[in-house]
């Protein structure tokens, strides 16, 4: 999904410097297993080897079982037919928030990557086919973040904007209704929404008491967006879209029982789902003022500096020492930035007068003037391009409700069950695209065509393993859908490639730049003094002021080590391709090589690196 990046210098006018907080001591197993994931090399494998192990397939067959059977919600949305599949349907709830190391959801998570784990080292790695291999890997990789994640866990904020609050109620509009059972679920999850809001409001008590707390900007965003979902009640989004998509998608019921239905739940969404929305904000609003860092010391290293470098290291798909992922981007940033790229088309009076109809008058232009499903067919027909040609993808797309629609969000793609590659649904957000045919092009772009969308669909269509519809990595996912808005404006009809490089880096090199400010912030424990000092360091050709940074330093430190996973996910596949294309010289093809980048599914970046070595 793609966040909203804040301008570079939109003018905030927030919470002044003050003093430095203690840093806690980080637990020791998670400087353990921070430590395993620095270490953790990729291994050499063969591409010739095509017979699978039967015992090590058993074993994935029971890992993919057991792990979605954890959770109603993960297998509601990654299987439309559970039963086909040999699945048992798990108890039809929301999920348990537990706070600390002691509950029993986090030893039984616990235990189970380590078991998995030591199951995992049972096999000889050499006997198992290429796409074993992967797999191997894949695990042995995601365990290692698993752990880690849950070792740190009790630092994440559960009420942001764009955490529990807006995420619940995207989960219950985006529910898919296979059929009269499935339904029924709904209205019981629905039911439990009392229930789970409670839980996450004593787990961000028990926050609070360590000082750990959002944020009094993040705070007023999280009532704001809370505010306006309440405040509609009979037309209340949970009621229209429910009302809406029974009328319209579901088949198995009459007249009569759409009625009841909808009546059920507009009863569970006024009488249980708003009360439980409107509790949040009066307990979460008690909390202002509770969290122990504040004002430009609020970045995560100020809270645990093994929790600073644990989410960098999870979002960014990488192990790489955090100041070699800054040089990697600054690299790129400035390539982006240079004469080579960006600033050809100021030298070309042809490019730069392609460049300047696109912000004087972007409709003018046949391409960004197509409305949203135009866009997309236009994207999927042109890709091939630069990406390997596939059977047509069918996708369905349409707006947000504007009154909660998240301010953080541009767009998003819902991933497809993996049993219906045709239900790919993409949804964009007229808060922040408006009427932006550019903006809405990109954006596209990176949730489509060829980014999420075409991604995704292409490597199920591989027939990969099921499991892998349990676990992602986030740095490249992002970074795939970052370098195809790059790609995309190559085929905008554009009659220079100058042109075309010039608006693919501007819409792109916002994120490498706020990528670097995160790390800085969350990590390495900047203040609004030393982001200013960095920024003008870089010679971007602005100088950027006090309210400049300050409006820089809120983005990142609200939203932490979030849009790393876009900046650096961008930099590591431009690098990729970037060493790639050196290697082979002549040889290069691109659509082969976007082929073998897909070819594995999402992995970690050392992975990728060293798939490409494979590449010839």
């Amino acid at each position: 999904m793609k966040k909203l990046l804040i301008l570079l210098l939109t003018v905030l006018l927030l919470a002044g410097c003050q003093s430095k907080a203690k840093v806690v001591e980080d637990p020791a197993e998670g400087q353990t297993y921070l430590t395993a994931l620095k270490e953790w090399t990729p291994r050499d494998k063969n591409p010739e080897s095509t017979e699978n192990d039967p015992a090590f397939e058993a074993f994935l067959d029971e890992y993919f079982k057991e792990s979605i059977e954890k959770d109603y919600m993960n297998m509601h949305f990654n299987v439309v037919d559970y039963k086909a599949l040999g699945l048992t349907k798990p108890e039809v709830t929301l999920g348990t928030i537990e706070y600390g190391t002691e509950g029993e959801d986090y030893k039984e998570n616990y235990q189970d990557c380590l078991d998995t784990l030591e199951k995992l080292k049972t096999f000889d790695f050499s006997k198992l086919s290429y796409r074993q291999q992967y797999d191997y890997e894949v695990i042995e990789y995601s365990m290692y973040e698993g752990l880690i994640d849950l070792i740190y866990g009790k630092y994440s904020l559960l009420f942001p904007e764009n955490e529990l609050p807006s995420n619940l109620v995207t989960n219950f509009t985006e529910y898919y209704f296979y059929d009269q059972e499935s339904l029924d679920d709904y209205l019981v999850l629905l039911e439990d929404v009392g229930r789970y809001i409670d839980e996450a409001i004593a787990y961000t008590k028990e926050q609070a008491k360590e000082g750990i707390a959002m944020s009094d900007t993040q705070l007023a965003d999280s009532l704001e967006y809370i505010s306006r979902f309440t405040s509609k009640v009979d037309d209340n989004e949970l009621i229209s879209v429910f009302n809406n998509r029974v009328d319209n998608e579901v088949t198995f019921l009459d007249d009569a029982q759409k009625a009841e239905y909808k009546e059920k739940n507009a009863q569970i969404v006024k009488n249980t789902v708003i009360p439980a929305y409107q509790k949040a904000a009066q307990e979460v609003e008690k909390l202002k003022g509770k969290a122990r860092v504040s004002g430009d010391q609020r970045g995560m290293v100020h809270y645990s500096k093994g929790y600073a470098e644990a989410q960098f290291f999870l979002r960014n798909s990488d192990n790489r020492d955090l100041d070699e992922v800054m040089a990697v981007m600054e690299k790129e940033l400035e390539y982006i930035l240079s004469d080579e790229f960006m600033m050809s088309a100021l030298i070309n009076p042809t490019a730069l007068a392609e460049v300047q109809s696109v912000y004087t008058n972007a409709a003018s232009n046949e391409v960004l003037a197509l409305d949203t499903d135009g866009k997309l067919n236009y994207l999927q027909e042109h890709l091939t391009a630069m990406y390997p040609a596939s059977e047509k993808m069918s996708f369905t797309a349409s707006p947000l409700d504007p009154s909660v629609a998240s301010d953080s969000i541009l767009a998003y793609y819902l991933t497809a069950p993996i049993d219906n590659l045709d239900r790919n649904v993409v949804r964009t957000n007229p808060n922040t695209l408006g009427d932006d045919p550019s903006g809405s092009y990109t954006t596209l772009s990176h949730e489509a065509f060829p980014g999420h969308l075409y991604q995704n669909v292409y490597y199920w269509r591989t027939n990969p393993h099921k499991f892998r519809s349990n676990i992602g990595f986030t740095g490249y996912t992002e970074g795939w859908a970052m370098q195809s808005e790059l790609d995309a404006w190559n085929w905008v009809g554009f009659e220079t490639e100058e042109a075309a490089k010039y608006m693919g880096g501007d819409a792109v090199y916002g994120y490498l730049l706020q990528s670097l400010i995160d790390i800085g912030v969350n990590y390495k424990g900047w203040n609004c003094k030393e982001l200013k000092e960095y920024v003008n360091a870089l010679d971007l050709g602005i100088t950027l002021d006090d309210n400049g940074a300050q409006s820089l330093y809120d983005a990142v430190a609200d939203m932490p080590a979030t849009i790393c996973s876009y900046g650096y996910g961008l930099a590591a596949f431009m690098e990729i391709r970037q060493q790639t294309q050196e290697r082979l010289g002549d040889s290069f093809d691109i659509v082969a090589y976007n082929e073998k980048a897909m070819q594995n599914g999402p992995v970690c970046f050392p992975m990728l690196r060293k798939a490409m070595e494979e590449y010839k």
